[in-house]
């Protein structure tokens, strides 16, 4: 994870916040409306955040 909290920016704590938050760290947790995984994405969301970090022109920094 540390790798890609550098890659992109943010820290390792927000990462793990963010985890606690939306799946209290279970991987394989599934909301009713269907978000997935640790951060809780949905399909759609997941498939374009993985497309535009392939491209990384929507990287920019927050501060």
């Amino acid at each position: 994870m540390q790798q890609y909290a550098k890659q992109f920016g943010v820290s390792t704590e927000w990462i793990w916040a963010i985890m606690r938050a939306e799946s209290l760290y279970k991987s394989d947790v599934i909301s009713p409306v269907g978000a997935k995984g640790l951060m809780q994405l949905m399909n759609y969301t997941a498939r374009n955040l993985s497309r535009l970090a392939a491209r990384r022109s929507w990287i920019r920094p927050i501060f």
